[in-house]
Order: C-alpha cells, then structure tokens, then sequence
C-alpha cells in the first residue's frame, strides 16, 4: 500500500523464471465475455477515485438511508486473494485484486493480480484486464471520461472498461497515488520508488497520457530512494503533493507539503513537515501529520490558519462543508473550520487501522456518515454525531468480508464494501425505492434460475422499505406468495415420505426446502418437521424400522447394490432391533451386489 519496503521490492524482483506456486499452477486467466449488452445504469453519483473526488473529500451526493440490503457478493478466483479497493462509474466497478507475495504478468509466468470489472447492478462479470506486472502495491484505480480506468501500480496506465483496450503510457516500474481531475482533463500522481524505471518524482499527465510536467525528480540509482509516504490532491487550482522520502540516495528533496500550478508545473509553495493524508475545500487544504494533528493550509499561498489535535485516525479523513470528519480511536470525530473539536461519538465496533490509502467510512453531501464496524455499517449524523442505526451482516456475509468492511464507496444507490476476498454491493433505501420495478425483475430472474432464497430476500428487502409505492410492494408480496405455493407442493413429499416410514429421506427434503426456501414460512415449517423427525429417529427402533423401509423401496425400485449398503447399514448400526435382524436377513440374500 501507501508504505513501500525497499528489501521487499528487491527480493521480489527476480529474473524471469517459476512463481512460488509454479506458472504450471496457476489457472489461466477466466476469458473476458464477448458482445455483453451495455450496463442500463441508473442515474445518480460515482465514486471515481480515493476519497471519491480530487479533494479527498469522501462526500457524495448520494443519499445514505436504511434499510440497506445485501444486492450480490463477488469472489475472486485464484491466484488473486484480496480486495484492495474499488471504484465505480457508469454502472460498473472495478477491483484491484492482489495475490500473495510478488505479482506478475501473463507474459513471465508468475502471479497475477488482476484489475476486475463487474456490472455494479448485478455483479455480472465483465471482464480482467492484467497490465504486465512485477508488484502491485494496491493502490487505488480511478476513472476517467467515465469508461477509462487508470492505474499505477508498475505501469501508468487506463484501460477501457467497454472493450479493454490497453491505453499504456509509461511502463515498467512506477508505483503511487492518482488524483485524477476530470475538469482539466488531468492526472496528477507521484512516482514513489526507483528501481528499472523512473526516479521517485512528482508528475502530471493529460488523459492521452501526455506529460504535462515533472516536479521533485530525485536521480538516485537503483533501489536507492522510495517516496514510502505520499497523497496527492488536485484543489483550488492547484496540484497538491504530500510527500515523504526515505533511502540511502543523497540530497533528497524535502519533506512536506508542495503545492504546484497544474498546467506548467511551477512551484507555487512548500510547507516543510511529514503529513500523511490532505483532504480539500474551495479555500484551505487540510494536512494530517503522524501525530494525529491537522494542519490548516491557505490554497491561495499555503499559510498555516490553524493546527489541532484530532486523534488517532483511522483511515483517511474527509471534509463536508466546513468541517473535518474522521474515525478515530475514539470514535467519529468532528472538527470545526476554526479547529475546535465540535463533537465525538463513540461507534460500537468500529474498523480500526491506519493506512493512508485505506479509509472506513463514506460522508453524504446531506449530512450523514456512513461507518465500517465489525458487525457491518453504522449510520449517523454529521450536524451533532448522533446515532441513525445500522445494518447488520449476517454470519455469510461476515465471512465474505473477513471482520470489518474496508474501503467502502458508494455509486448509483449501491454501497460497496471491499473484504477479505470478495466484494459485497449492498442497495440503499432510495435505490429499492427508485428502482423497485427492476428490483422485482431482477428477483423473478433469480427465481427463474433456481436461486429461491435469494429472490426471497431481495422481495423482502422491498416489502420492508418505507416509501416504496403499493403497487410494488404488492406485486413483491404477489410473487412471494408464489414461491410460497411452489414450496407447499414441494412440501407434501415430505408427507409422503413419512407415511411411507421414509423418515430419513423427510428429513432430507425438510432441509432441502427449508434452506431453498429460506426467508419464508414454508421454510419455518419445513425447518420445524425436520426437528421433529430428527428426534423421532433417535429411538434406534424407528431409525432402524425408517432404514430398512427405505432399502426395501430402492430394492423395489432394481436398485440391489444400493439396497445392500442401506441393509448393511441398518444391519450394523441397529443390529440388536428386530428391524436391524431382518436387515441382516436381506443383506445375505444381496450381499454379492455390495462389492
């Protein structure tokens, strides 16, 4: 991430040759679907880059409201591992993935962390697009012009997310944080490392990857200087860098804060300190040091308006209005336009970490928070902290993420979440209201392919939202009442079974439809009998009297050698009931079948 290690980076340099696992291992790269229909996206606010704006702002205009409900999860296939991060536009978002250990390309046979996009609607897999890499540091894509996602991770460059044509502008060895300003048609990174390919600098680039100018080149040799500390904003007319060096290279640049004018390049300013995170409004940018202490910065000559204790932050801060947001350890924090802490609540749970490049929580434009804890997300608002509610995930969900959600952004009324190895999209309220015709579609297909229980639950993630119109929530009941009546047939085999002393096969079916099922009362009541004849079959006089008639219908049915291994399975389990003797007695007449 944010922190580079220079004996890591060299060590997983290493010339062209086998990965750990061995290119034999590794599964081929799933093929990118052709001729897909383009992504219906509905209306509303992306999330394009770290801290969603070139400010770092973390604010969207999106509306955070509950309830929210689980839309899809997506899993990553090996050899990626991880999610790092991910942005959204026009309806798809993109994952950066990451491998253990060293990441390389196709081309030389190693590990390869892909760059995942995924229709944001449904989770439908898009396509990989894999820039030739040695490392990734995971550090965070952005989008511009809506359908081109840049990266810098060994490689500066975008890729159409439409046609995943390769736009490659510098390759081999560059790594770092992206601003990305849609208005002047800009990207503003930092190089931080020098190993095959440029010295660490600070650089802008057009969108056709032009160099618009370099700043702060240090022409250290080889593995000799590292920028291990760096963030980039593009703010109030300026190009904004906080950078920090480390190495054994001579006459570093300095440590600090350096603002420069985006279309030549010129150094504007230079505030001297180490600072880890900026965020930005229209007249002073925000510095966080180490220490948890912000500093205040004039836009317009970088003068110190004020510095203040904030805490030990987790994450990256935001700003909405004139107020700095932050998760700390003590809580959510707020802090005022003149430095004064105007409040702090404590959150139950809350994420804990500190990258510079990670961050907990999303802030809306209508003055709510949305926050990463350990049993989902907390909701509160921003004008005095208080409490809204939360969601809670539910113990599959929990494991998709690992513990806490991280990272989490939210585009187009979909929240999503990055974890351990997936990816969870979650709907808003006012996307399950907005959009209820298609949520209802959507739910049909999903019953249509036999995934009744997540039909179920999308259904009821509308009947449980205020303000969705009756007609929807109508039409959600009409077809839960027909997966309803669906299950109720399928029911009655249960008692069909029984009747027959089946027992054991009811018992299969109760699972079978309670956990098809799921969310629904036919569930509950399939659930219920299976307790019950779980129980009945603790008496080894009916276990044994359900065995038997069980391998006496697949003898019936000229199914011998599986009706041997039911007798024998009786035989010696219940041997001493009397159903367990006329077992044994049927094994000896079709114990040749069971070899």
């Amino acid at each position: 991430m944010a922190v580079v290690a220079l004996a890591l980076l060299a060590a997983c340099r290493v010339p062209y040759g086998p990965s750990p696992l061995g290119a034999q291992d590794q599964p081929p790269p799933k093929p990118n679907p052709k001729n897909l229909p383009p992504i219906a996206a509905p209306p509303g606010d992306d999330w394009r880059q770290f801290g969603h704006d070139a400010q770092r702002t973390h604010v969207t205009r999106e509306a955070l409201e509950l309830p929210l409900a689980v839309a899809w999860t997506y899993t990553v296939e090996a050899p990626a591992q991880t999610v790092a991060n991910a942005i959204a536009a026009a309806g798809f978002v993109h994952l950066h993935t990451l491998a253990e250990g060293n990441g390389q390309g196709t081309n030389s046979g190693f590990r390869n962390p892909w760059l995942v996009t995924l229709n944001g609607l449904t989770g439908e897999f898009r396509g990989t697009f894999t820039p030739q890499k040695d490392i990734t540091s995971g550090h965070w894509l952005a989008v511009f012009e809506d359908f081109n996602v840049v990266y810098h991770d060994d490689a500066l460059g975008a890729y159409d997310c439409r046609t995943f044509a390769d736009k490659r502008w510098v390759g081999l060895d560059r790594w770092g944080p992206l601003a990305v300003d849609d208005a002047q048609k800009m990207i503003f990174h930092v190089n931080n490392l020098m190993a095959d390919g440029d010295p660490p600098l600070i650089e802008a680039h057009k969108f056709t990857g032009a160099s618009l100018w370099r700043q702060n080149v240090w022409p250290v040799k080889k593995m000799e200087g590292t920028v291990p500390v760096h963030e980039v904003n593009i703010a109030g007319g300026l190009c904004l860098a906080a950078v920090r060096y480390a190495g054994t290279g001579k006459n570093p640049p300095k440590d600090g804060l350096y603002a420069f004018e985006p279309q030549k390049g010129s150094k504007v300013w230079f505030v001297e300190g180490k600072f880890r995170n900026l965020c930005s409004g229209a007249k002073r940018t925000y510095a966080l040091d180490d220490g948890g202490t912000l500093h205040a910065y004039e836009l317009r000559d970088g003068k110190e308006a004020w510095s203040a204790k904030l805490g030990d932050v987790v994450g990256a801060p935001g700003l909405w209005r004139d107020r700095i947001v932050a998760l700390t350890s003590e809580g959510l924090v707020a802090m005022g336009e003149d430095g004064k802490i105007l409040w702090t609540v404590p959150v139950e749970g809350a994420a804990t970490g500190s990258d510079n490049d990670t961050t907990a929580m999303i802030l809306s434009a209508g003055g709510r928070a949305l926050v990463c804890t350990k049993e989902g997300l907390a909701l509160h608002e921003l004008e005095k902290g208080a409490a809204v509610g939360a969601w809670k995930a539910d113990e599959r969900t929990k494991g998709l993420l690992g513990g806490a959600g991280s990272n989490p952004i939210i585009a187009r009324g979909h929240v999503y979440l990055c974890g351990k190895n997936s990816i969870v999209a979650l709907w808003t309220a006012s996307f399950l209201r907005d959009q209820a015709t298609w949520v209802i579609r959507h739910a049909e297909s999903l019953k249509r392919a036999g995934l009744i229980s997540e039909a179920v639950r999308v259904l009821a993630a509308i009947e449980a939202t205020e303000g969705v119109k009756d007609a929807s929530k109508k039409k959600a009941a009409e077809v839960v009442a027909a997966i309803v009546k669906e299950g109720e047939k399928e029911f009655e085999e249960v008692g069909r079974a029984k009747a027959k002393m089946h027992l054991t096969r009811a018992q299969g079916l109760c699972e079978a439809i309670a956990k098809k099922y799921a969310g629904t009362e036919v569930a509950s009541k399939a659930s219920a009998e299976g307790e019950a004849i779980g129980k009945q079959l603790e008496d080894p006089a009916v276990a044994a009297e359900a065995g038997f008639k069980e391998a006496q219908a697949l003898e019936e049915s000229g199914k011998k050698k599986e009706a041997a291994k039911a007798y024998r399975a009786v035989m010696e389990k219940h041997g001493e009931t009397e159903w367990g003797q006329k077992a044994a007695e049927k094994y000896k007449k079709l114990k040749d079948y069971d070899k």
